[in-house]
């Protein structure tokens, strides 16, 4: 029996000719004793189109040839099946807006029709076909809440609408990223679409084929918190492209991001930071201290970036963070030619102290390179051990803070790519129609307006990372972060299934009288769950509560089975049949 087809059987009557079912009071249905329908030493007639959830009533006549008058059967009740939703019903996000349903079908069904609520749109009726999937398209962001039904069509031709499956939510939106850092995250010198952050950004669009919003909020100069002692300026914004201590990183990340994008919907926070802190020109000093530059280095990127990295931790529950580093700046393969002009401008060694005789001074730039190189090297594996060290802290911590979803981003930076090196990675000194990089014209006009008198502005994206360079930052955070799209693919790509709504029914009879008995029904959400409330019937009438004791009469005296149907408040109905004569049964449904 399914909800809709009834199959009836009874034996053959020696003589008859014809055979007349009854349904409900209608006309007979008649059957010739020999149209084919004996199986075996039974016949068999399903009646197709029946309605669902109902109790039906059946009778068989035989007719024999006259005078022989007919004969017929005790009836017989039946209860139909409720009209069942599809089963193994999904919702996965299947491309920039749209929701891709699926579900395994029902004979009994002639289509499907799927109610979609969120989104802030109203709530729709969407009409699918008799297969097995529906594309729900041109959705805006946002929450969808999804329920399914069949559609059945009657034998009388009027269409039933079945029971409503459990929903199935998921979100429709972007992969969200925010960048927060200094000068490198930011892409110092580069067009929007040569930086790491929006080469990222596109990737994972592709591979996870959904819009990506990336909010970058990074700046050149950032340093990780206010410095002491000078006026912290966290509210005055400039350019990316000009060089400032502030906004701070951790102000980055506690305030700016937050107003761009929900913190609970970042997926993935991109940042670095600490190489501000100790600046350009003290790495290649080629007469500071290497002790001092150790322990700051550390002091910086260690402990201080575990204190930017907690801000971020605690600000994205849900993000994966990627911690990109640093590279050495200078190296001994760099071109004394370009080196001595990149220390002049930093800073890092005035122009007198260089000897003006050709030999002496050959010979202290050559020391100087060296002693950069060195510093250089320094910072470099200082800051790439400590930084490791504060992803490795941020770990170690329980969730939401920790959780194992920092990660460091480990650069292949080798001596040849240093600053002014054979296959540098690094931008030279911009001069204006020689070696300019992709934002030079940009950032005059804005150093104009804002930093008129600072020379470093105009030409603050030397020693940052060139095209090259940003190539290099992408292929590390790829690699960082392929582990993680399996999950992000399942997040936020889906299949998301609806909960089966499944119980577990118990009877317990008490003694069987005359004319009937009593039975106590009960209903739990699976073997051990708690009993619910509702109703029960009894062959089509009301009997009483569920966990109460319920009485049933048998049909015209007749001891035949019991049809039970169980109603529990927000589920779907369960129709069942009872042995009468039976200890005790216990049905999943």
């Amino acid at each position: 029996m399914t909800p809709t087809n009834i199959r009836i059987e009874w034996s053959p009557s020696p003589g008859a000719v014809r055979y007349l079912i009854s349904r409900n009071g209608a006309p007979d249905i008649p059957i010739e004793a020999n149209a084919g329908f004996l199986q075996g030493n039974r016949f068999i007639y399903t009646d197709v189109g029946r309605k669902p959830a109902t109790l039906h009533t059946y009778s068989v006549a035989a007719q024999f040839p006259a005078p022989t008058p007919p004969g017929r059967s005790v009836p017989v009740q039946v209860l139909t099946p409720s009209a069942l939703p599809p089963q193994n019903f999904k919702a996965t996000v299947s491309g920039p807006n749209a929701v891709t349903l699926s579900w395994t079908g029902r004979p009994e069904s002639t289509s499907y029709r799927i109610i979609r609520n969120g989104g802030n749109l109203p709530a729709t009726v969407l009409n699918a076909s008799g297969g097995a999937s529906h594309v729900d398209q041109n959705l805006p962001p946002g929450q969808y809440l999804y329920m399914i039904y069949s559609v059945i069509r009657l034998a009388n031709g009027e269409e039933l609408l079945g029971e409503f499956s459990n929903p199935v939510t998921l979100q429709v939106r972007p992969f969200n990223i925010v960048a927060v850092g200094d000068s490198v995250m930011w892409g110092q010198g580069l067009s929007d679409a040569s930086k790491f952050t929006r080469k990222v950004a596109n990737w994972l669009g592709a591979v996870l084929g959904k819009p990506v919003n990336l909010q970058s909020v990074a700046h050149s100069g950032a340093v990780t918190y206010p410095v002491p002692g000078e006026q912290a300026t966290e509210n005055s914004i400039l350019p990316g492209e000009v060089p400032s201590h502030y906004p701070s990183i951790s102000n980055q990340a506690t305030t700016l991001a937050p107003m761009k994008v929900s913190p609970s919907d970042v997926d993935l926070v991109l940042v670095d930071g600490c190489i501000n802190n100790l600046d350009i020109k003290t790495i290649l000093n080629p007469f500071g201290s290497d002790d001092e530059l150790r322990n700051n280095t550390r002091g910086y990127c260690s402990a201080g970036m575990q204190n930017v990295l907690t801000d971020v931790g605690r600000v994205f529950p849900n993000a994966k963070v990627a911690v990109t580093g640093y590279f050495p700046i200078a190296s001994r393969q760099s071109n004394l030619a370009f080196m001595v002009p990149l220390w002049v401008t930093v800073g890092a060694i005035t122009a007198g102290v260089i000897p003006p005789d050709p030999v002496l001074g050959g010979i202290a730039t050559l020391a100087y390179r060296e002693r950069s190189a060195e510093r250089s090297d320094l910072f470099f594996q200082e800051s790439t051990s400590s930084l490791q060290s504060a992803v490795n802290a941020m770990n170690s911590m329980p969730t939401p803070l920790g959780g194992n979803r920092f990660r460091y981003a480990s650069l292949p930076f080798g001596p040849e790519n240093a600053y002014a090196s054979p296959n540098t990675w690094l931008w030279l000194i911009p001069t204006r129609g020689v070696t300019e990089d992709e934002a030079f014209n940009s950032r005059s006009r804005d150093c104009q307006t804002y930093q008129s008198s600072d020379l470093l502005c105009y030409g603050a994206s030397m020693g940052h990372p060139n095209v090259a360079g940003a190539q290099a930052y992408t292929d590390a955070i790829k690699s960082l972060l392929t582990p993680f799209l399996s999950e992000w693919r399942t997040a936020h790509v889906g299949p998301v299934t609806a909960p089966e709504d499944s119980l577990v029914v118990r009877v317990q009879p008490g003694p069987i009288e005359l004319v009937g008995g009593t039975m106590i029904v009960t209903a739990s959400d699976g073997p051990s769950g708690p009993p619910l409330q509702g109703a029960v019937q009894l062959n089509g009438v009301p009997a009483g509560a569920l966990g109460a004791q319920v009485r049933y009469a048998f049909q015209q005296n007749n001891p035949t089975d019991i049809l039970a149907k169980v109603e529990v408040q927000g589920r779907r109905p369960r129709s069942f049949t009872i042995p009468v004569r039976t200890q005790s049964i216990a049905v999943n449904l």
